[in-house]
This record gives C-alpha cells, sequence and structure tokens, in this order.
C-alpha cells in the first residue's frame, strides 16, 4: 500500500516562482548546497519557480524503488532514509538523508524511468519538489541545462 505524500495547506502546494514561500533558512540552505550553488543563477531560480512545496509524514514513501520517477527534489526539513531491494524482497537501509540532500534525479533525468532505490520520511519531511514536467520544461527550453541537472 503506498503512502502518497501530503502537500502544504492547499492554496501553499499551489504557489510557485515568486508567490512559492521559501524561508530565508530554505533559500540559505539549497543556495549552499554543492550541487545546486554550482548552477548558473537563471537555472537556480528557474527550478524554485517550477517547483512546490510537499510535506511528508514518518514512515510515507516518497519514492518507491522501480515505480517510475515522478520529479526530484530537496529535503529542507527532516531525515529521510535511502533503501535498496534486497533479492529476498526486504527493504536494507543504505544511507541516510538530512536537510540538503537531492533526491529523484534518475527518474527525473530519464524522463520517468525506473527508480534505482526507495526513499521512505525516517521523520516529518518538509520539501521542495521539481515535477516531471517542470523538468522537461526547463531541458526543452535549454537543452544544455541538461548536463547540469
Amino acid at each position: 500500500m503506498a503512502t502518497h505524500p501530503t502537500k502544504t495547506p492547499r492554496a501553499a502546494s499551489r504557489r510557485r516562482g515568486l508567490h512559492l514561500k521559501l524561508s530565508n533558512s530554505d533559500r540559505a540552505l539549497l543556495y549552499s548546497g554543492p550541487w545546486f550553488s554550482s548552477l548558473p543563477a537563471v537555472l537556480q531560480a528557474r527550478i524554485v519557480a517550477e517547483s512546490e512545496l510537499r510535506t511528508y509524514r514518518k514512515g510515507a514513501v516518497i519514492i518507491r524503488e522501480g515505480e517510475p520517477g515522478t520529479g526530484m527534489g530537496a529535503v529542507l526539513e527532516g531525515q529521510v532514509h535511502l533503501t535498496r531491494r534486497l533479492g529476498s524482497g526486504a527493504d536494507m537501509l543504505v544511507d541516510v538523508g538530512h536537510a540538503g540532500i537531492w533526491f529523484g534525479s534518475y527518474g527525473a533525468l530519464t524522463g520517468g524511468g525506473a527508480s534505482i532505490g526507495g526513499l521512505l520520511a525516517a521523520t516529518p519531511v518538509r520539501a521542495l519538489f521539481l515535477p516531471l514536467a517542470a523538468v522537461e520544461r526547463i531541458v526543452d527550453d535549454e537543452p544544455r541545462h541538461y548536463r547540469l541537472l
């Protein structure tokens, strides 16, 4: 049974770009990370403009291994567990991620290809999420950005 993300209050989940409510600490976290800070300012702005805020309850499945990718995101608050499925069907903990970690890039950059691992909310999680359609728009509008994503 899949656990779906809960979004921030409905009106806020639809806000994007200049209307997206990122706190100063959220912005500092994003812009201090090694990957995001290395991007051209125009691409940074576009990612934020096309993204939405999502929240996940503790134990929620953010990405299920083997399912098509739906986008990519960054953990703004909370902790996540990266898992891999063993031959026995059990999930093995591979890594623990904290605020600042980006997730879902493989599925997003393969046009919704199967996820290579699972991602679970180990605590309540708040994330910036860039839907697959937005990733595709960014790359269609500026193909050179594909290599940077």
